[in-house]
């Protein structure tokens, strides 16, 4: 039995490839170039995503399109994470979202040979409108990971729930609620709280959006987003985060390039990390609509 837990821990989900609450909060890491260049205050808004399983749950439910993705981010200190994202969407039963992620630390401490930390994770969700306007979501998630040579495991689930009122979506999420006592201090938790809101114009659309999260330890920040698409070919994303959760401020921008059912992302954002190491993070995802 203990083979078999081991075994499905390696291949749960972990929302944002983040393992070391203590470490990796700093890192703001994203699901999706798309997310990253909104410093994630995007995790209210509908969007065409084959990572909704590492947003908020409850987005599935207004999505109807199935869509597999991969995305990669490069970041600073040698840091990379790699996921696979797959929204299967069933007629009248809303839609399951799963996502596979590995990340890579490097060396956290660039003085020290022995310095890293890797782990691999799955993400598995579901969502579904119990009202005409009404969405609500849940998803487990687990990783296994390892630290200076140590191992760790983890178990935790999200739940969320949103509400469309006409142009604006509002939504509350619950993240990283441990499950096992070990869990506790291997997720971060947070609770957040968003809105979007959407407009059309003749040749654009045009989204805004904000989140503000409340961390563990008395830690919060707040994000903003703006995202315009032309003709539903080519879309432009920028996003601010400010907060004590991190080091320092986040400044990210973003492209994306749509071909029918072939979607491209590119994002980068910048801020200090820990002990005073800056950098800049970049985001690229590719995903094809099923």
């Amino acid at each position: 039995m203990k083979k078999i837990f081991f075994a499905l821990s390696v291949i749960f989900l972990i929302i944002r490839g983040r393992v070391f609450s203590a470490e990796m909060s700093s890192l703001n890491i994203s699901p999706d170039a798309e997310s990253s260049a909104l410093v994630n205050s995007d995790f209210m808004r509908y969007k065409r995503s084959a990572f909704l399983a590492e947003t908020a749950p409850h987005i599935l439910g207004y999505n109807y399109q199935s869509i597999c993705g991969i995305s990669y981010t490069s970041l600073f200190l040698d840091m990379t994470k790699v996921s696979a994202g797959l929204i299967f969407s069933v007629k009248n039963w809303g839609s399951f979202g799963t996502s596979l992620a590995y990340f890579n630390s490097g060396k956290i401490d660039p003085e020290s040979q022995n310095s890293f930390a890797d782990d691999v994770s799955l993400s598995i969700a579901y969502g579904n409108k119990v009202f005409s306007s009404f969405a609500v979501g849940g998803g487990i998630k687990g990783a296994i990971s390892r630290k200076f040579g140590v191992i760790h495991k983890g178990v935790a689930i999200d739940f969320s729930a949103g509400e469309k009122l006409g142009s604006f979506l509002f939504g509350l999420l619950f993240r990283n609620i441990p499950v096992l006592l070990e869990s506790k201090d291997f997720f971060s938790s947070l609770i957040c709280v968003g809105a979007s809101f959407e407009r059309t114009f003749k040749i654009f659309n045009l989204s805004f959006m904000t989140a503000v999260k409340l961390r563990e330890y008395n830690l919060w920040d707040v994000s903003f987003g703006l995202k315009a698409l032309l003709k539903e070919s080519f879309s432009f994303n920028i996003g601010y985060l400010i907060g004590c959760s991190q080091s320092s401020d986040i400044f990210s921008m973003g492209v994306g390039f749509i071909f029918d059912r072939f979607s491209a992302d590119f994002a980068f954002n910048f801020n200090e990390f820990m002990n005073g190491y800056s950098g800049t993070t970049i985001y690229s995802t590719i995903q094809f609509q099923l």
